[in-house]
């Protein structure tokens, strides 16, 4: 198979190949898309181009190449034998807070990008992956386990925010195959991979020995630049900082820092802090009400810094006003976006109302008919908070609902799941959930986390 498709190659150009790829990769989602390999043609040669386009098909089951043989699953046989923490309430609720995240994942990823709400994805059978022969998460699952070994390993706050800066840096970097072979099914965000590779630079010219040298990658911005770089992709690994911590403002400065480290969009600070203290409050015993409040609390905390960046935006004190008119006009700060998802709950409007029944892909930054679709990090957090003020102890409905959306599913289904996990200890239920990627490993983490609180 790969003499053919080098013979393909030799024939009809590397030229052809790279349109081909494009074709399938996120070039229609003005925030989140796949990398461009022309531009890697440029910089290491045709021949490393092939190499990459040869994983990259592989890893979307066109072909059964690119395995890995060192991609090493053993450590999907770790069992958790501690019987007492596994039957307490704490426990419970951090299993379902990382299990359901991933599940999440791993069933948005076959969903992401359709142009339709009609999926019908519910089983992670359905996800099932010919190639690696599990069901894979994407770079959600991938980098909110970043943040969480980070979490784990460091006691201060900015080595935490060091070892997240430079494990992002390396799994963007030049051997990015080698750490992940799964890497193009990851899907990583455009603005991740571009930030990533700063970080990695940084680090090379060994600019990275400095207190908060990581803060240099944003310094260098220009505020249009910064503006640019408003998506989901902080959000989604913000969950564990509210599971590990019990500081609030401890748990608002890490949520911070580590967006800043891949986006500088102050609502992308926003809505990272405000799912991770969603997720402490939610995982601690509060009501659905108390919770909400403060989530909406914590993004209010950003208002002002988010409004040189949304010029149009004014604060919403009446309720009333809160309408789809300003979110395609992006008149809304992230504080009143979620505050709108949550009216939109309290209202009983349908998911087909609220995150859309087709995906109006029109490179536009807001949906034209006032749809959450999620690519934006304030979209991704109310889309978030809808679907738990909709289902806050019926995970099997909310993880549905955000899985067959037509916008970014998986990041919804995600931060969804992370939510009604954390609050209400449920899990979703599926019989085939051995075939979640590293599964055996998530539960580990999950007593790990617990252990670490109770200590």
């Amino acid at each position: 198979k790969k003499i053919l498709l080098l013979a393909f190659i030799s024939t009809f150009g590397t030229s052809h190949l790279i349109g081909i790829e494009n074709a399938m990769s996120h070039k229609d989602n003005p925030i989140r898309k796949e990398k461009n390999l022309e531009t890697e043609v440029e910089k290491e040669g045709t021949w490393s181009s092939i190499k990459e386009l040869i994983n990259y098909w592989a890893s979307y089951n066109l072909f059964d190449v690119g395995k890995n043989e060192d991609y090493n699953m053993s450590e999907d046989k770790v069992e958790n034998n501690n019987e007492e923490i596994a039957q307490t309430t704490e426990y419970k609720k951090i299993r379902a807070t990382i299990l359901n995240a991933a599940i999440g994942d791993a069933l948005g990823r076959i969903t992401e990008f359709t142009p339709t709400n009609t999926q019908n994805i519910k089983k992670l059978k359905q996800a099932y992956h010919k190639t690696y022969k599990f069901a894979p998460y994407t770079d959600d699952t991938l980098l909110a386990q970043v943040v969480l070994n980070a979490c784990l390993n460091n006691k201060s706050e900015e080595k935490i925010i060091d070892q997240i800066a430079r494990e992002i840096a390396t799994i963007v970097g030049p051997k990015k195959l080698t750490i992940d072979p799964l890497f193009y099914v990851r899907a990583h965000g455009l603005g991740v991979q571009e930030s990533g590779k700063k970080l990695f630079n940084l680090i090379t010219e060994k600019k990275d020995t400095a207190t908060e040298w990581w803060k240099e990658r944003d310094n260098q911005l220009s505020f249009d630049a910064k503006k640019r770089q408003a998506g989901c992709g902080t959000v989604m690994r913000a969950w564990p900082i509210g599971l590990l911590f019990s500081d609030p403002e401890k748990i608002i400065r890490l949520a911070r820092n580590q967006s800043i480290l891949t986006h500088s969009h102050p609502m992308t600070h926003a809505a990272s802090a405000a799912l991770a203290v969603g997720i402490y409050y939610a995982r601690t015993g509060s009501s659905i009400e108390e919770i909400i409040e403060k989530i909406i609390e914590t993004a209010e905390q950003f208002d002002d810094e988010e409004k040189p960046f949304k010029p149009n935006a004014e604060k919403i004190t009446d309720e009333i006003k809160l309408t789809k008119k300003l979110l395609i006009k992006d008149k809304l700060l992230t504080s009143d976006l979620i505050r709108f998802a949550y009216k939109q709950a309290r209202n009983g409007k349908k998911p087909a109302e609220v995150l859309g029944t087709n995906n109006d892909q029109n490179n536009a930054f807001r949906s034209p008919n006032g749809f959450l679709r999620g690519w934006a990090a304030d979209e991704a957090i109310a889309s978030a908070v809808y679907l738990f003020a909709r289902n806050k102890n019926n995970i099997q409905k909310a993880m549905y609902e955000g899985v067959n959306t037509p916008g970014d599913s998986d990041s919804i289904a995600t931060l969804a799941g992370a939510l009604i996990g954390a609050y209400s200890g449920n899990l979703y239920m599926d019989k085939n959930l051995d075939l979640l990627e590293k599964r055996k490993l998530l539960e580990k983490r999950a007593l790990e986390i617990t252990n670490s609180i109770s200590q």
